[in-house]
């Protein structure tokens, strides 16, 4: 026997069994679970309230929620079964429970937010790795809420797979940052192809007229920093600083750096 449960026009997903309804269906209700949220407005407006709460949400925002009192605290402070008020990061995320791919920009009625079809992980540890790192960039002060923001996620996670036990630091900068460090280390020690034909301070003042910002001490941190091989991601956002070192020193052994 088929039974109809709900029947709306639209629905927002987020986190783990979180669900909002964008579009209703003529007058049947809404479908809204709020995913440990407690809304701090009247109960017919929940809805509408979870719905400004997801697509207007930004890094570090925080939320109260309210339980009942542990039986440990109660037993503690010979108390009774009471209500308490939490406040909390605000975590309205995709679970991640599949790998989403082929995003895109999806506009319905006055919001606009990224879209993705998902596909499973081939194993269950790659799975645990892509959640774990995507836990790590969102309490940098991350959301995923644009395409922009989609390649830093990605940008992000190419570093931290790549450099995964190598004890090379991944900072804002992503992989842009590896590359002009690592290029930075193999300069200041020889490598790599690399003879030094500009003082520290020429060349650190070429890379930021350039836009990729460095300083002496830069130069002078990584002469004595040690110098590792294939720990730059192969992307697309190093492309302008890698066309740039290409060109102006043209026996750089770039294998080296991907």
């Amino acid at each position: 026997m088929l039974v109809v449960k709900h029947k709306v026009r639209q629905v927002v997903s987020f986190k783990t069994r979180g669900v909002a309804t964008l579009l209703t269906h003529e007058n049947n209700p809404v479908i809204l679970a709020k995913s440990s949220v407690s809304p701090p407005v009247a109960k017919d407006q929940h809805n509408d309230y979870m719905v400004g709460l997801y697509f207007n949400r930004e890094p570090g925002d925080k939320t109260s929620n309210r339980f009942l009192i542990s039986t440990s605290e109660m037993w503690i402070n010979n108390s009774d079964i009471t209500e308490k008020l939490v406040e909390r990061r605000l975590n309205l995320e995709f679970d991640f429970k599949r790998r989403p791919v082929n995003p895109e920009m999806k506009t319905v009625g006055e919001y606009t937010h990224i879209k993705f079809s998902t596909i499973p992980f081939d194993s269950f540890e790659e799975a645990e790795m892509y959640r774990s790192h995507f836990d790590g960039w969102r309490l940098k002060g991350n959301c995923l809420k644009t395409l922009d923001d989609w390649g830093h996620w990605e940008d992000y996670y190419a570093c931290v797979s790549v450099c995964k036990g190598s004890g090379i630091k991944v900072t804002q900068e992503g992989p842009v940052g590896l590359l002009r460090r690592m290029f930075l280390r193999a300069y200041a020690q020889n490598e790599w192809g690399l003879i030094r034909t500009m003082t520290y301070k020429e060349l650190a003042d070429w890379l930021t007229l350039h836009g990729f910002k460095t300083s002496v001490n830069d130069l002078r941190t990584a002469k004595r920093s040690e110098l590792k091989a294939h720990v730059v991601p192969n992307v697309l956002s190093i492309k302008p600083l890698l066309a740039l070192l290409e060109e102006e020193f043209p026996k750089l052994d770039t294998s080296k750096f991907f």
